[in-house]
């Protein structure tokens, strides 16, 4: 795997996830039951390929999982 960064794609993306986020969350759909946990990750110089990244992703997304629904957690270091 190639290391790749996310500055421009983050900045312009997270809007349009957040916005997702919050239609799933507020619709009236009241036959279909969701939730949302997220994984946040800051880029760091030591994480030297996607498969770094996407692991610390995962652990956050796991510790959102355990604290509960529609919860987001960063992973700083």
């Amino acid at each position: 795997m190639q290391a790749f960064r996310w500055d421009h794609c983050f900045l312009t993306g997270r809007p349009t996830v957040d916005q997702q986020h919050h239609y799933l969350v507020t619709s009236t759909i009241s036959w279909v039951r969701h939730s949302a946990s997220r994984g946040v990750v800051a880029l760091k110089p030591s994480m030297t390929n996607a498969e770094a990244l996407l692991k610390a992703a995962d652990q956050g997304l796991y510790l959102s999982k355990e604290r509960g629904r529609n919860c987001v957690s960063s992973i700083l270091g």
